[in-house]
């Protein structure tokens, strides 16, 4: 796959409450030429890392 302008999707935290330490990560939509890409996993990997390393 080459790069295509295309929007790939999203993936986001959700209910997101500092004051417990707590959030949900997986509000997720991908086009259908992203998925089975390893996108997904790539992404939440960022979003746990961002997590727990720097909130």
């Amino acid at each position: 796959m080459g790069i295509t302008n295309e929007i790939a999707g999203s993936t986001r935290y959700g209910h997101i409450q500092f004051d417990n330490k707590r959030l949900e990560i997986g509000w997720t939509w991908y086009g259908k030429h992203f998925r089975g890409t390893g996108l997904n996993m790539a992404c939440k990997y960022e979003l746990l890392k961002y997590a727990f390393e720097v909130m």
